[in-house]
């Protein structure tokens, strides 16, 4: 009796993922646009080469290229979104994902949302051993701060062109 292992079979969370051109191909990032913004956009999906045809990669690579995919999208949802700020832009997406992920994804999302804040917090001055993301916010913390917040859907939506993170 041949027994396929589901591991030898290919399958597992391909979630945002597609391989256009069949099996052993490049794998790519896909994005539904919403039927809203396709007229915008011009398609009905995006998507980005993750440049491998080894589906474990690909699971990998996969969450930063849907996340600039959701960015391109949002900007075209956005009024004016060319002058926003490209941090609310990302983090308007990653909300955007957190609001309808599952628990499990959403406990994936925060820890990207944090490691993400904690880039801002280092570039903005802050200190690795300093950074507390839920602590009282300092001067360099104050924008990591705000972007955790906005993109785990703790802080109340407001006018984003007027504020920006």
């Amino acid at each position: 009796m041949n027994v396929i292992l589901r591991a030898e079979k290919g399958g597992g969370d391909r979630r945002y993922l597609t391989q256009p051109r069949g099996e052993g191909t490049t794998w790519y990032a896909v994005a539904e646009v919403p039927r809203t913004l396709r007229q915008a956009i011009g398609k009905k999906r995006l998507l980005k080469s993750l440049e491998t045809t080894d589906l474990r990669v690909a699971r990998i690579a996969r969450w930063n290229a849907v996340a600039d995919l959701k960015s391109e999208i949002a900007k075209h949802r956005m009024p004016g979104s060319e002058d926003q700020d490209p941090l609310l832009l990302e983090a308007m997406a990653l909300r955007e994902e957190f609001v309808r992920a599952d628990a499990a994804r959403r406990n994936d999302l925060m820890y990207q949302i944090t490691d993400r804040a904690e880039e801002i917090d280092l570039a903005a001055g802050g200190i690795r051993e300093d950074y507390a993301p839920f602590g009282e916010p300092r001067a360099a913390t104050k924008q990591a701060t705000e972007f955790i917040q906005l993109a785990s859907a703790k802080a109340k939506l407001r006018n984003a062109s007027a504020n920006p993170i």
